[in-house]
């Protein structure tokens, strides 16, 4: 997967089927283990991801066009890479990515939890009991 593809995807210039068939071709799973093909972004200024690109992937994700290992991984890159810059102002952001970089444990991966995050996102609103948050399996 590109670096630039997910930019052009959080502005809008690549349909999500394309990005998505992208992203799924560049996971490789093990478990709770994964390793990713990555062709990076160099010389750029970062990307800033923000709350709006977090009801971008919940909307996806709701309407089926992302899984819940797409989101996964485009937190991990996101997460991980010197191409992006999350909101480091805004709560709900950084908590957003939090939890879904992680693959082990935090809020179980559900359609009922991401139309949570996505209440979240939307009114800052937060939805989520003690029982949506769980050591998360293979």
């Amino acid at each position: 997967m590109k670096e630039q593809a997910l930019v052009d995807y959080f502005n809008n210039k690549i349909d999500v089927k394309s990005f998505a068939a992208d992203l799924n071709k560049s996971r490789e799973s093990w478990g709770t283990t994964f390793s990713l093909d990555i062709e990076h972004l160099e010389n750029t200024n970062p990307f800033f991801v923000e709350r709006k690109h977090c009801l971008q992937l919940c909307n996806e994700a709701i309407d089926e066009l992302f899984t819940f290992e797409n989101i996964n991984t485009i937190a991990f890159i996101v997460t991980y890479s010197d191409a992006f810059k999350i909101d480091t102002n805004d709560e709900v952001t950084n908590r957003f990515f939090e939890d879904w970089v992680e693959n082990s444990f935090g809020y179980a991966w559900t359609v009922e939890n991401l139309q949570k995050w996505k209440i979240l996102v939307e009114t800052g609103v937060d939805t989520f009991t003690e029982a949506d948050f769980k050591i998360k399996s293979d």
